[in-house]
């Protein structure tokens, strides 16, 4: 300030950086504001000029985007938070750059056939990009005063909506997303009213309905922030000494505050009276009662051993009074659940592949999503054009069983 009076004449001082940064440094000094006459603000670019941006810098470095790949860039720009932080061009840049990359590992498990498909971005190149958004990303939707409008108009709850299968789960998700909302019109605290258990067999598609049941609550405006952060038992809150389960639970709490945390309870451990598993729940139902709705918590689970938590801590049930189970699926839905991963991948699936995708998933040992969708990419990776065949399966079906195999990965996903 001193220089800026001493030299005023010969002199001129530039400040650049964020809005919200650049109002505080102005506050800073109660002379510094008026030695600044003038402020330039630029608005962040609109979704049009991000793609253009992103083009851009393709034909600049000689790659092409498919016209699928223009929709998920236009996706990503709609749906990326525009905050005080946002890095507009950098942004366009840096998706880019990470187009690219996904490219180049996509090409390398999948050499071209074609030199041509060298230099052509897929939306396949955005989709881990588009994944990793955060779920407030997506527009917020204002409860306003009638919240069933509110939850039909959420990106979360159609995308819910339409999953194949689970009809009283997505009846019951309507009627629990409307309640919620109904509570934020009347201005009452959610308390343990939010937390939820979403039970059912490994594989039933657990992690789907948690994720969109956490993308809707932070569209809804019903949690302050749209992360989504998961943890399992086994793998990151069990204990190795006494009293670290307290510390383990606590940092999981902290790390989704303000959101939703998902906890899988699946695993070897044992479910006892005053075992180290025990400690940990125990430690679990005093967090979500000490911190209700910060953040809202979704357990999720096998079904039987859900039920033995709850009986192992009856304090659980207080703080999780809604409940979600995952049945059966029927050999129509897993053949419908498949052909829609295959119609993602960018085939075409006439009625006979639907049949004989029936056929096969009828005859295989695990009737679930997981299935489904490992059958799907197996067939995908094997056909060779994009009309699938009948034909196509016959290569991915083990001769002394008839039957599909899954590998042993099946078992450890929820």
């Amino acid at each position: 300030m001193k220089i800026m009076e001493d030299q005023r004449d010969s002199l001129v001082v530039i400040v650049a950086g964020y809005s919200e940064q650049m109002d505080l440094f102005l506050q800073s000094n109660p002379g510094l504001a008026s030695r600044f006459t003038r402020t330039i603000e630029f608005p962040n670019y609109s979704v049009d000029e991000l793609v253009t941006i992103t083009t851009g810098l393709t034909r600049k470095h000689y790659y092409e985007l498919t016209d699928d790949a223009l929709q998920a860039l236009r996706e990503y720009f709609e749906r990326v938070p525009k905050d005080a932080t946002f890095g507009n061009g950098r942004v366009a840049r840096k998706l880019f750059e990470a187009m690219v990359n996904n490219q180049a590992s996509r090409l390398a498990l999948q050499p071209p056939s074609k030199d041509s498909e060298l230099n052509r971005l897929t939306a396949e190149d955005l989709r881990v990009e588009l994944v990793q958004l955060p779920a407030a990303a997506a527009a917020a939707v204002s409860v306003g005063s009638d919240p069933a409008a509110a939850v039909g108009a959420s990106t979360g709850w159609n995308r819910l909506r339409t999953l194949v299968g689970q009809t009283g789960v997505r009846e019951n998700a309507q009627r629990q997303l409307v309640r919620l909302g109904g509570l934020k019109q009347e201005r009452q605290p959610l308390g343990h009213l939010a937390n939820l258990v979403i039970s059912g067999e490994r594989g039933s598609g657990r992690a789907e309905f948690a994720k969109l049941y956490a993308l809707s609550l932070a569209e809804l405006g019903l949690v302050n922030v749209g992360q989504l952060v998961r943890c399992s038992v086994a793998a990151d809150l069990y204990p190795r000494w006494p009293g670290q389960a307290e510390h383990l639970v606590r940092t999981a709490m902290n790390d989704a505050s303000g959101g939703v945390l998902v906890l899988d309870v699946d695993g070897d451990w044992e479910i006892a009276t005053h075992s180290s598993g025990a400690e940990v729940v125990e430690a679990v139902a005093e967090a979500v009662t000490r911190r209700p709705a910060d953040p809202v918590v979704v357990l999720t689970g096998q079904t039987q051993r859900v039920a033995a938590l709850l009986g192992v801590v009856p304090s659980l049930r207080s703080s999780f009074t809604v409940g979600w189970e995952l049945g059966e699926y029927t050999v129509d839905e897993l053949a419908e659940i498949a052909v829609r991963l295959l119609v993602r991948r960018g085939h075409d699936v006439p009625d006979d592949v639907r049949d004989a995708l029936a056929h096969e998933l009828a005859s295989a040992s695990e009737r679930t999503v997981h299935a489904a969708h490992e059958l799907a990419r197996t067939l995908s990776v094997a056909a060779a054009s994009r009309t699938l065949a009948a034909a196509d399966l016959r290569g991915i079906r083990p001769p002394e069983t008839g039957a599909l195999a899954l590998g042993p990965g099946l078992a450890s996903v929820g």
